[in-house]
């Protein structure tokens, strides 16, 4: 699967990843992976597991697949299906929370931004009130509720891309609120949570 933000560069990724191109730097923009340098990038997040980057991709969705009325509903309007616990944005479903809240921004080249306040921002977050949108790494919100989610997820993203060294399974659970089950734990909003 890919995500929305990889789909649009992919095939330039795959061919530069093939002839042996590092295209980090186009990775850290369109949320892609180098083969060349064997890790990827999410909001520009380096992420080193390709277990952890490929459980963020989304999939590309037709909306005649769709069988549930929650998702038709939520694909239609770009929402989350609460029955199925997934988001729809830009044409694409994520079964992760973090990449969904991540997908709903739109891709900018912080070397493009005029703004000083967003630039500045664009390097980690923040909320330009000048703009009246917010910077989650290079993805700009124009709504503050879902500037504020992409931030929660970004924090849990860095925070499974540091787990991924020590267990991937944790990293992927960390961010799609699962279980680890060679370690036994699972996980809600990146926290480790008590299990009966």
């Amino acid at each position: 699967m890919r995500t929305a933000f990889a789909l649009s560069v992919v095939g330039f990724l795959t061919s530069a990843a093939l002839a042996g191109e590092c295209v980090c730097t186009s990775a850290k923009i369109e949320n892609g992976w180098c083969g060349d340098c064997s890790h990827g990038y999410v909001d520009a997040v380096k992420i080193s597991s390709k277990k952890l980057f490929e459980s963020l991709d989304g999939r590309k969705i037709e909306k005649d697949e769709i069988q549930c009325a929650g998702c038709k509903a939520a694909a239609a309007k770009g929402g989350v299906c609460t029955e199925c616990k997934v988001g729809f944005a830009d044409g694409h479903a994520y079964p992760s929370m973090v990449a969904y809240r991540l997908a709903s921004g739109k891709a900018k080249d912080a070397e493009k931004i005029k703004c000083e306040s967003c630039k500045a921002a664009a390097a980690d977050h923040g909320w330009c009130d000048d703009c009246k949108r917010g910077m989650v790494g290079p993805r700009v919100f124009k709504e503050k509720e879902a500037y504020e989610g992409a931030v929660k997820a970004r924090t849990i993203l860095v925070s499974a891309a540091e787990a991924a060294g020590k267990c991937e399974a944790c990293a992927v659970a960390m961010v799609t609120d699962g279980k680890c089950e060679a370690c036994k734990v699972a996980y809600k909003d990146g926290k480790k949570i008590e299990t009966p």
